[in-house]
């Protein structure tokens, strides 16, 4: 008999202890054993450095990784899968996760029944953030019109218990689970391309395309800190130098490079053209109308026009 597989949580942090504070403590709540949570840690050595060293999980084995400032999510992600593919096996199982995401119960056993109830493919939760739904993946119902939906976003909390699972085109790295033999058939992030935002989609799609299907399944659920994600860069209260020049911050999901690089890593060959100048075209938008646009997507749940701040 096999033995049974281990599950690797696999998180990145910086400078983010109350975040990762909650996050063990919600790790409490696995009862599951042979469940180990390797943890890369850009501000090696800090207090979360500290509290990890005096934290005991019931059933969680708990490993640092020491990372850099230099080294962004990408990067911190692939350190920790460096480490699961010296010690796991096949059979083992990996969960990328974010530190800002909490959860009232079991989520690891949860998450290993879903993937072992569907052979060949990869497993996300349905994020909340106030008790509505965030996208927590995608359908590319078109790539070279760029259009795209978010299945079960904008859903109250409790009512996405009857829905079932959706096949997607990939899956955001936020909270998902996937076999250790299907990241050892594609390889790591690319963590030189895409360092900090959309490489964890790429890496859902390449899971994809050798068959390893992306499912989103509404009943596994968590609440996510969207006030943790990204740059507010399209702000009201700044100015129009500032927001351009966070336009082309590393940490931001609408810079232009970047996008490029998404979109050359995922795209079909023929859609990549008219993809290339919807997203120009959608990111001038966006930029350009900003006070229009906050009113127009202020009711909208999750983050709206690419990371859009109320504030």
């Amino acid at each position: 008999m096999s033995p049974r597989p281990k599950v690797y949580i696999c998180a990145a942090t910086y400078r983010e202890f109350s975040q990762v504070k909650r996050f063990l403590d919600s790790l409490r709540n696995v009862s599951r054993p042979d469940v180990e949570l390797v943890l890369s840690n850009a501000a090696y050595p800090d207090e979360t450095t500290a509290y990890l060293a005096n934290t005991t999980l019931p059933n969680i084995a708990i490993t640092e990784q020491r990372a850099t400032p230099n080294d962004y999510w990408t990067a911190q992600m692939n350190l920790c899968l460096e480490y699961v593919s010296a010690h796991a096996i096949d059979n083992d199982y990996v969960i990328s996760c974010n530190v800002d995401i909490e959860f009232d119960y079991d989520i690891v056993a949860a998450l290993v029944a879903a993937i072992e109830a569907t052979p060949s493919s990869h497993v996300g939760a349905l994020g909340f953030s106030n008790r509505i739904s965030i996208s927590s993946g995608t359908i590319m119902n078109s790539w070279s019109l760029t259009l795209t939906s978010h299945p079960y976003a904008g859903i109250k909390y409790g009512s996405s218990l009857s829905h079932p699972p959706k096949n997607v085109s990939f899956l955001p790295g936020r909270c998902f689970i996937v076999r250790v033999k299907d990241l050892r058939a594609i390889g790591m992030f690319f963590s030189t391309k895409l360092p900090h935002y959309h490489s964890d989609v790429e890496l859902s799609n390449r899971l994809r395309l050798i068959g390893c299907r992306p499912i989103l399944n509404p009943n596994i659920t968590f609440a996510a800190d969207m006030a943790n994600t990204g740059l507010s860069v399209y702000s009201r209260k700044q100015t129009l130098r500032v927001r351009l020049s966070s336009l082309f911050s590393l940490k931001n999901p609408s810079n232009p490079y970047y996008r490029w690089v998404m979109i050359q890593s995922m795209w079909p060959p023929y859609s990549r053209p008219s993809a290339h100048l919807l997203y120009t075209l959608r990111t001038l938008i966006e930029f350009l109308l900003l006070r229009y646009l906050y009113f127009l997507t202020s009711s909208i749940p999750g983050r709206g026009f690419s990371g859009l701040s109320k504030t």
